[in-house]
């Protein structure tokens, strides 16, 4: 989490109508914070105490479009190959080098 670009540490005090810049994995949010909890809830609660801007809902949306387009191949793969694809990918890279 950052708050005007700066890392933040977990004990700081949030404060109402505050941006704060959130990464999760892949993803980024920014969001406003609208209200402040008095005690930890759930995410159906949460989800009330901010708003994500609208920038940021629209940058999601071009980089899901983008990665969908694009999507990687090996991405589908789940573990290891089995015996027969092993025996393929090594056909396939013998035929490549040579």
């Amino acid at each position: 989490m950052r708050i005007a670009g700066e890392r933040i540490k977990p004990a700081r005090e949030m404060r109402i109508g505050e941006p704060l810049e959130i990464q999760v994995g892949d993803t980024h949010y920014e969001v406003i914070v609208r209200a402040l909890a008095k005690a930890r809830g759930p995410a159906a609660v949460a989800r009330e105490l901010y708003e994500e801007t609208d920038a940021s809902v629209m940058a999601r949306k071009q980089r899901e479009i983008l990665r969908r387009a694009v999507a990687d191949p090996a991405g589908a793969r789940k573990g290891r190959p089995t015996k027969k694809e092993g025996r393929q990918l090594r056909r396939v890279r013998v035929g490549v080098l040579t």
